[in-house]
């Protein structure tokens, strides 16, 4: 899919049905696949560090926040902290599902396969008997010598639900 008739970069975001267009999100005629990414702009946020949600350069920002559920980094990538605001806001999926944890990461943490993130998580839950709603860099954490396999339970909520997965790549060739 090509960038004809796609959200442009940026702020303000295009409105369609009354919601703001993620960058990412495919524009098919004058419809949004909302549960859909789209698979090349995808790839250039992966490998650019892009925000999904404004496809606007990362770097000029020291973090950026990702969205995390079940142990698992959410598709899409990564979002400054007002573009990350707006999604946990206007996305059904972000803001109802109580198994998502958004935390705040550097570019270096995504050089071990987000193994840093998961520390933090783990430490935090660890210190505090639960998992938070937004976990930022400077959360006081312990260090944590191993990672338990509980981290995705919620000390007042019991387990976590499983994350809905109903993202399509759209024009993936694989």
């Amino acid at each position: 899919m090509g960038d004809l008739g796609q959200p442009s970069r940026g702020w303000p975001r295009q409105i369609v049905d009354g919601l703001p267009v993620p960058w990412l999100a495919p524009v098919i005629g004058d419809r949004v696949a909302w549960t859909a990414l789209n698979a090349a702009r995808l790839h250039e946020v992966e490998q650019g560090w892009l925000c999904q949600v404004c496809g606007r350069d990362l770097d000029p920002a020291p973090t950026a926040w990702i969205a995390v559920s079940q142990g698992e980094v959410a598709t899409g990538g990564a979002m400054h902290e007002k573009c990350m605001h707006l999604a946990r806001a206007v996305c059904p999926e972000l803001r109802d599902d109580p198994s998502y944890v958004f935390t705040e990461v550097r570019r270096s943490d995504r050089t071990n396969s987000w193994e840093a993130v998961f520390e933090r998580l783990t430490c935090y839950e660890e210190q505090h008997g639960q998992l938070p709603r937004v976990l930022p860099l400077a959360a006081p954490t312990p260090r944590c010598p191993d990672l338990p396999a509980a981290w995705s339970q919620n000390a007042n909520a019991g387990t976590v639900p499983a994350p809905k997965r109903c993202v399509t790549l759209i024009g993936d060739n694989t």
